[in-house]
């Protein structure tokens, strides 16, 4: 997970195991977000089960990839900083969800790669407290992807699917994210800036 930052939000990552019947897994792999209603569902059952660990959590959106579901979250720090973090679960075979992980760091975005079914999914979280962020892009390899961002939430989380080239363990570098308003004016350098770490 690569990350930069000046203040400090949250990125979640939650592991469940997915539906099972006759010892097979039934999970698609094409990414879905979750829901509100069953957003808010899981968040309850792995309150409920670790309400310690989940003190200062709020969890805003969720994004399922085969059998792992990705959460953007902020969590309370120390003089009401938000400290951004990677936190998974996992879920029992009765179907019940434990905590498994969680971490934290000072970040403005955080992404990671995906492999999940022969596919390779961009993952990327964001801290965007004005809501100006509709679109967001990265140039890798020749391949453009475009990411919109449809939550008007001062935190997203997007995906999408990379299909051309993937070098071997290798992360695009934070500075070849661009950010996109909504009239599609580029104000990369001003989201940077403020995410910037302070000296």
């Amino acid at each position: 997970m690569k990350g930069l930052g000046k203040r400090i939000l949250a990125m979640a990552a939650v592991t469940a195991v997915c539906v099972w019947a006759a010892g097979k897994s039934s999970y698609t792999v094409k990414p879905y977000r979750l829901d509100e209603d069953t957003l808010a569902q899981q968040v309850q059952m792995l309150k409920e089960n670790n309400l310690t660990m989940f003190s200062g959590v709020t969890i805003y959106d969720g994004i399922v990839i085969g059998d792992t579901a990705y959460y953007v979250m902020t969590q309370d720090g120390i003089e009401q900083e938000r400290f951004l973090g990677e936190m998974t679960a996992k879920r029992s075979w009765l179907g019940t969800w434990r905590f498994y992980s969680m971490g934290s760091g000072d970040s403005g975005i955080n992404y990671d790669i995906i492999g999940c079914g022969g596919h390779n999914f961009l993952l990327l979280s964001g801290k965007d407290p004005e809501q100006q962020v509709a679109k967001v892009a990265l140039n890798w390899y020749g391949q453009t992807y475009e990411m919109t961002n449809e939550s008007a939430k001062p935190y997203f989380l997007l995906c999408t699917e990379l299909t051309g080239y993937m070098p071997d363990e290798l992360l695009p570098s934070e500075d070849m994210f661009r950010f996109y308003d909504k009239n599609s004016i580029d104000f990369s350098v001003s989201f940077y800036n403020y995410h910037e770490p302070s000296i």
